[in-house]
């Protein structure tokens, strides 16, 4: 947690193109802050990652995992 391995995940596009393909990156859980997940989106992105995963509510608010929680404002804002 909080360090996605952008490199390692470069290498698996390489290396295993096949896994690469299917490869479901984690954005809120991989920082473990939301201020960091659009940046950690564009990363994977920019590198070929077609499939994500978000951790959101309709206002943003949970019991656990708050600091990397969005709401689905904060989340159409990151994926457009």
């Amino acid at each position: 947690r909080w360090s996605p391995d952008l490199k390692g995940i470069i290498r698996l596009k390489q290396d295993r193109p096949d896994i690469f393909k299917n490869l479901i990156i984690d954005c809120s859980h991989s920082v473990g802050r939301k201020e960091y997940i659009k940046d950690t989106y564009d990363a994977f992105r920019s590198i070929g990652v077609k499939n994500f995963m978000f951790e959101a509510t309709l206002d943003g608010q949970s019991l656990t995992d708050q600091r990397q929680m969005l709401s689905i404002k904060e989340l159409e804002q990151i994926i457009k």
